[in-house]
């Protein structure tokens, strides 16, 4: 048990973690930007920690299965982590276990036994072609990636070492001080989901942009606990040191990269209203709501109440599309020149015929009538 000044040095370090959690701009970007399922997995990420250290089994495991459940690629890091339990953490092997096991069967479950028929082309990850930099063009498979992780690290340490991706790994290590390098096993717990992003080839994703840090944080602060762990028995003076070092980097954090209204990447104008708004309120209004819609990626979210919703440029039964056709308008999946080709094809199409236009801002097509 700890004395009541250990007690309140804990407390200090626990508030500094929180705090530094909350003040991180990956956070932030996710809330502000785009939503996911991967904003969902901090706190149940946290619960099953507090459950672990609580010996609460039941909590422990229900915890376990509500992260599990927000997104496939929680299964890995749930592996990971039991892995180390398992193998660091002798008088938690049984907790370590049931970790490694649920995530090894879930990976099994969804990606072997679920996606692949979830998805229309049978590809089991769908993203696969984000990780050709480390695979042969024929193939393409995630174990040919990790062969190369494997046996080619000099290769690997050149892709990695742009400073793109060195800046990805600074934003996650230093407003936790480096800490999790106090016991550097710790490292297992959030290597997955880090390698996961990082090794991608596509800019948004390995520069952590709009939600792709999140599901990589809670395991960095997981992490964290576990080595501050490994050390209960800190003087006060060095839990001190540690709780104001975290709260100074990651307060400097939130000041130069932060969304908060003192953060250096916030604006304002993202939270004005402007006039392309109520026209995108319009449109989407134009639209029977019967109607199947394959939707530009960012007016989707307000679509989903339909029975047949696509995101453009897949069409399946669509009666309606409805693009967004400003000039700084995303277009994701597709790249800027392949989007605006589309919409020309669309206009000289014998199929689709423009229903309405918001000139430079939004154009919906409908479905010419089959001729008899």
């Amino acid at each position: 048990a700890l004395g009541a000044g250990e007690r309140a040095r804990a407390h200090w370090l626990a508030f500094a973690l929180g705090a530094s959690f909350l003040l991180h701009p990956l956070i932030q970007q996710a809330n502000v930007k785009e939503f996911h399922a991967d904003v969902f997995e901090p706190i149940l990420i946290f619960w099953m920690g507090w459950a672990l250290f609580a010996r609460r089994p039941w909590q422990y495991g229900l915890a376990m299965l509500a992260a599990l459940s927000c997104k496939e690629d929680v299964s890995v890091s749930m592996a990971a982590f039991g892995l180390y339990l398992l193998v660091f953490e002798p008088e938690r092997r049984r907790w370590g276990l049931t970790a490694l096991v649920s995530g090894v069967f879930w990976y099994l479950v969804v990606i072997k036994g679920i996606m692949p028929y979830g998805f229309r082309n049978g590809e089991a990850i769908r993203h696969m072609s984000r990780y050709a930099g480390l695979a042969p063009e024929d193939d393409l498979t995630m174990g040919a990636v990790v062969k190369t992780l494997l046996f080619n690290p000099v290769y690997t340490a050149h892709y990695l070492a742009d400073p793109a991706r060195l800046g990805s790994i600074l934003l996650l290590a230093v407003p936790v001080v480096w800490l999790p390098l106090r016991f550097a096993p710790t490292v297992l717990i959030f290597l997955p989901s880090m390698a996961a992003a990082l090794l991608v080839n596509w800019p948004i994703q390995y520069a952590l942009d709009l939600h792709y840090g999140v599901p990589i944080l809670p395991w960095v602060y997981v992490a964290t606990i576990m080595a501050l762990a490994r050390h209960p028995a800190l003087p006060a003076v060095r839990s001190a040191h540690i709780a104001a070092l975290v709260l100074a980097t990651s307060f400097l954090a939130t000041v130069h990269l932060g969304r908060s209204p003192w953060g250096g990447a916030y604006s304002a104008k993202r939270y004005r209203a402007k006039d392309s708004h109520a026209q995108a309120v319009e449109a989407i209004r134009a639209i029977p709501p019967d109607a199947a819609v394959s939707a530009h990626t960012q007016l989707g979210a307000h679509l989903t109440a339909r029975k047949d919703l696509f995101q453009y440029p897949i069409l399946e039964n669509a009666d309606y599309i409805i693009l967004d056709i400003s000039p700084k308008a995303a277009t994701f999946p597709l790249d800027d020149a392949r989007y605006r080709r589309k919409i020309e094809n669309l206009r000289q199409s014998v199929e689709w015929e423009v229903f309405r236009e918001w000139p430079e801002q939004y154009v919906i097509f409908k479905k010419k009538p089959n001729e008899q």
